[in-house]
């Protein structure tokens, strides 16, 4: 097994992001605009960092 198959695999087990989303979180893109309470940005899923939907 090379060490970019074993990278992977380490990745995939350890990134819950992907496992819970389908998305590793370094993939993850956002431009949806800002949160109103938060002020932080918003994901392709619709949250932000306040873990509430947009308004």
């Amino acid at each position: 097994m090379g060490d970019d198959m074993v990278y992977e695999i380490c990745r995939e087990l350890s990134d819950e992001h992907d496992y819970i989303f389908g998305v590793p979180v370094d993939e993850v893109s956002y431009g949806l605009g800002y949160c109103e309470v938060c002020g932080c940005r918003i994901d392709v899923f619709g949250f932000c960092a306040c873990g509430g939907w947009p308004d």
